[in-house]
């Protein structure tokens, strides 16, 4: 941890763990960017830290254990200042764009975003767009309410990140349209690794009055690199003028790490909750490479 290592250090490590007999695994997490109380810390790929390694590896050899090193330039992904991006690690990103059936006009697909320059497509899929409100000329918009008095109108659309709905407590978010609406996907936006904003009950209504639950979400299985996209979840088609996010703090387990401290401090932060007539698969974000647990 933060190049704090020592033989001497490493010795007794593996000692104790021989005495357990227990295997060992070396991960090197974070570099010399912190100042710690370590007078001679071994700045990784340095002589001095590759020194480090080869007597764990000699060390080992001698109490009988087996070493497997964590393929890592200081964290949890693998690198280093000769790997060029087109070698690195990959993420799968994409855009989308609608068209009407028989409209023949060429279009030109966004490009989806880069990491240091590097892009290179994949595959263009064509599939049926069951969706009414992609084609309409009027964008529909509801009006946002909470319970805790604030108001919230960028929660309903894409575009304003720099805004975020917070609450320590319970509390309900509530989105009114002007006329019924169609609900079928709803797609939650974070920009962090936020637990509570996947677990919301969902209810609608058709007065403003009386809600009946629609669905609880179950977030998917979470790790400290799950901020990368948005969260989106497939819905019981419902059909309501009204419709309410709750956000209910108790019963929330802890489970993997980062959970926003979970059950230790369960804080909801969301900056969207974006709804959608169109039928997706269910939390088809984390089903593809693009989040890392």
């Amino acid at each position: 941890m933060h190049a704090a290592i020592s033989k001497e250090g490493i010795t007794a490590d593996l000692e104790d763990t021989e005495e357990w007999n227990r295997g060992v695994y070396l991960a090197c997490i974070y570099d010399t960017v912190a100042r710690i109380p370590f007078d001679k810390p071994a700045r990784q790929l340095s002589p001095e830290w590759w020194g480090m390694v080869n007597h764990a590896m000699k060390e080992c050899k001698r109490l009988g254990l087996k070493m497997a090193f964590h393929v890592s330039d200081g964290f949890a992904l693998a690198g280093g200042p000769w790997i060029k991006p087109e070698q690195s690690m990959q993420k799968l990103v994409w855009t989308k764009a609608y068209v009407k059936a028989g409209d023949e006009t060429a279009i030109q697909l966004e490009q989806p975003e880069t990491k240091e320059g590097f892009y290179k497509d994949v595959a263009v899929y064509a599939y049926p767009a069951n969706s009414s409100n992609a084609f309409s000329e009027t964008v529909t918009i509801p009006s946002v309410t909470t319970s805790t008095g604030e108001r919230a109108p960028y929660l309903a659309f894409p575009g304003d990140d720099s805004k975020t709905f917070r609450s320590d407590s319970s509390c309900w978010i509530q989105y009114k349209y002007p006329k019924p609406f169609t609900l079928r996907s709803l797609t939650t936006r974070t920009g962090s690794r936020q637990y509570q904003a996947q677990r919301f009950i969902v209810q609608s209504s058709d007065d403003g009055i009386v809600f009946n639950t629609v669905i609880k979400l179950t977030p998917p299985r979470h790790g400290w690199q799950n901020d990368d996209e948005d969260n989106t979840f497939s819905i019981p088609p419902t059909t309501a003028k009204y419709f309410r996010f709750i956000f209910d703090k108790e019963g929330t387990e802890a489970g993997s790490e980062d959970l926003d401290a979970a059950k230790w401090k369960p804080t909801l932060k969301v900056m969207g909750i974006y709804l959608s007539d169109e039928p997706v698969i269910n939390q088809y974000q984390a089903k593809m490479p693009v989040f890392g647990g």
